[in-house]
């Protein structure tokens, strides 16, 4: 379980309410789950395979349910919209969630992205378990790390872990939804984050 929180968010306190506090990741077999959710009218799924390298985004926001299934290929597409990043080594371990850490800074080649800092694990058995992530260079299970989509900027902090038996069906694709295309996805899911962080 990780603590999401909004250090570059100029919000009021009414809105940053209004956005997710929370985000589960459930892994087994190289594949993961990551929720992010907030009551029962906002939540966004991410089920990844990590060796197969394919990704399934699902949306939901009131009763708008929106699903997209990408490649490899799309998701480099869309990882090239991050700036590039540099990877200062710092010799600093701590723990997080009971595992110990080691410690990254990114730095961004757009200047106006705040340097980041990364904290992981190479205790989980979850390989290239970033492979679609902007820092898919780094090798190990990301426990603290900040990544901006639609405008806002999130830091994740991991804050507990629970061993326990997953089905593999927990990583099925969620029925329900209106599978789309990526860029009929991203319009819609900018349209909505642009609505509630500029109220």
């Amino acid at each position: 379980e990780y603590e999401v929180s909004y250090p570059y968010l100029n919000a009021s306190d009414f809105m940053v309410k209004m956005l997710p506090s929370k985000m589960t990741m459930r892994f087994k077999n190289n594949k993961f789950k990551t929720t992010v959710s907030k009551g029962k009218s906002i939540k966004t799924e991410f089920i990844s395979d990590c060796r197969n390298k394919t990704m399934a985004t699902a949306f939901k926001f009131g009763t708008k349910k929106l699903m997209v299934d990408l490649t490899e290929p799309e998701i480099k597409g869309m990882l090239k919209e991050f700036p590039k990043v540099t990877y200062l080594d710092v010799n600093d371990k701590d723990t997080l969630a009971g595992f110990d850490v080691l410690k990254k800074v990114a730095v961004f080649e757009d200047i106006s992205y705040p340097e980041s800092e990364l904290w992981y694990t190479n205790d989980i058995e979850l390989e290239n378990a970033n492979w679609c992530y902007p820092y898919s260079d780094i090798d190990g299970v990301l426990l603290q790390y900040e990544i901006e989509r639609y405008g806002l900027r999130m830091r994740l902090k991991a804050i507990r872990f629970r061993a326990e038996s997953i089905d593999d069906s927990e990583f099925n694709l969620p029925t329900g939804y209106k599978k789309v295309k990526l860029k009929d996805f991203e319009s819609e899911v900018k349209k909505i984050f642009g609505m509630v962080i500029t109220e």
